[in-house]
């Protein structure tokens, strides 16, 4: 499991204060390394105990997020890629340049509906999953 997804689920499953190291994999480790912040001592430090979710429904909102995850990565990259060439589409870009630009962010546009991204070892988007356009004069 990949701790940046862990942290997203926990707290899409309503657990907003927690600690949790490394290791999680099934119900046991995730009993013996994830706790949640029950309450806070007089000095200001954290209370921890058990989570309050059990191993079913986290690794239910796990598996949703880890699904979701790569698609998410890939529209966001899209998005920037997107938002680096909006200059592109300026009146006073050359036509030829403009129309290569538009056919580029086109493409990019178009990417969700064909691709199929994969993470990685990391558990973020493995970029050789996905075939990205080329941008015109790069």
């Amino acid at each position: 499991m990949y701790d940046h997804l862990i942290s997203q689920t926990l707290i899409g499953i309503g657990i907003k204060q927690f600690k949790f190291d490394a290791g999680i994999v099934d119900e046991s480790t995730y009993l013996s390394k994830c706790q949640e912040v029950v309450g806070v001592t007089t000095t200001g430090e954290s209370i921890l105990g058990t989570p309050s979710k059990n191993w079913a429904t986290f690794k239910a909102k796990y598996d949703e997020l880890e699904t979701k995850f790569p698609m998410e990565e890939l529209r966001m990259i899209r998005n920037n890629k997107l938002t680096e060439t909006d200059w592109s589409q300026l009146d006073d870009v050359p036509v030829g340049i403009r129309s290569k630009y538009q056919s580029y962010r086109q493409a990019l546009r178009d990417l969700p509906a064909s691709a199929d991204p994969k993470l990685d070892d990391t558990g973020y988007l493995d970029y050789s999953s996905i075939t990205w356009p080329n941008e015109p004069y790069k």
